[in-house]
């Protein structure tokens, strides 16, 4: 009797259990609470290209980078909040008319515009050669309002209406323009690989080869202090200059070979960056006055470097900083 009571309640607690998985499966329904992600602003894998401070008080800074990035900041980077693109392409480099109103341009032919101080950014449809859809180099003209950009596969193409429409300016070939400027005599310059540079007098409507001496090596930038002078600078530590307002170029002693992807006149001297943490000032004649690193222990990459005064610049690069004097502060 013992034994059928027990077999009896054997199979009533086999039964319940059954119900009671029968029931968790058909009535309760698993939910899975994940907590929110939010970016933080400077993470370790976070590469910032290009940075500029469009306003006059120099309050102002953007900077975008790798996967879509940009930031801002209205306070001197004191703060900065990210702002939403719509976009994981990397984006190569910022232009600015004002403080509200820039220009991103990146890989896969990306280009964004806003027009209210990046709170929402437009994607702008262009047409670009085959394979030449990575777009290098923004920059915004303050003298007529005119953006130019250059890239991959000879690609020039200008807009005169704040970025709504293009036009390609110059003719396809397998190179890439690594940056593109307007120099203070109106003349649009293109520096590229294999030491090449151009110069277009009437818009891009023609264009004129110049030589400099860079025995092949790549140019990465170039910058313009007046009317006359001028400084550009590349791979493996070639530096060109000219007194003549470009027609000649001259070689620029410089015993480094490491490589240098951006220049720029702060008001009283050229000052350039490049790989293993690089900062090297040359003067307006554009002979080279120091070579240093941004911090002893620096050995990190720059591609651009932006004064905000004479001698203090915000870099952009492996990380995001200022450097001013001889400090070098990291925004983090």
């Amino acid at each position: 009797m013992n034994k059928f009571i027990e077999n009896v309640l054997e199979i009533l607690l086999s039964l319940f259990i059954v119900g009671g998985l029968l029931y968790v499966a058909f009535y309760v329904k698993p939910t899975v609470t994940v907590p929110e992600y939010t970016p933080t602003l400077f993470e370790y894998r976070d590469h910032y290209y290009s940075v500029v401070s469009p306003d006059q008080d120099k309050k102002v800074i953007w900077a975008v980078g790798n996967n879509g990035r940009v930031i801002r900041s209205d306070n001197a980077g004191k703060d900065w909040r990210i702002q939403d693109t719509g976009t994981k392409h990397d984006l190569q480099s910022i232009s600015a008319w004002d403080s509200n109103s820039a220009i991103i341009v990146g890989d896969l032919a990306t280009v964004l515009t806003t027009d209210d101080g990046g709170e929402s950014w437009v994607m702008v449809p262009i047409e670009v050669y085959e394979f030449g859809d990575q777009l290098l180099q923004v920059c915004v003209d303050s003298a007529t309002g005119q953006a130019w950009i250059s890239g991959t596969m000879g690609t020039v193409i200008r807009s005169s209406d704040r970025g709504k429409t293009w036009s390609m300016v110059h003719a396809q070939e397998d190179l890439a323009w690594n940056d593109i400027m307007v120099a203070p005599d109106g003349s649009v310059w293109v520096v590229g690989e294999f030491g090449r540079l151009q110069r277009s007098r009437d818009d891009g409507a023609s264009w004129q080869e110049v030589e400099a001496p860079t025995s092949g090596s790549s140019l990465m930038a170039i910058a313009f202090s007046d009317q006359q002078h001028g400084v550009a600078v590349g791979l493996s530590g070639v530096v060109v200059s000219t007194a003549d307002g470009g027609d000649s170029w001259s070689p620029v002693a410089v015993v480094t070979e490491a490589h240098f992807f951006d220049i720029v006149w702060d008001g009283q001297r050229f000052a350039a960056v490049g790989d293993n943490g690089t900062l090297a000032s040359f003067s307006a004649e554009g002979q080279l006055a120091q070579l240093g690193r941004i911090h002893p222990d620096n050995s990190l990459w720059y591609t651009q470097i932006t004064p905000l005064s004479a001698a203090a610049y915000l870099i952009a690069g492996a990380n995001l900083g200022l450097h001013s004097g001889r400090d070098w502060n990291v925004y983090q």
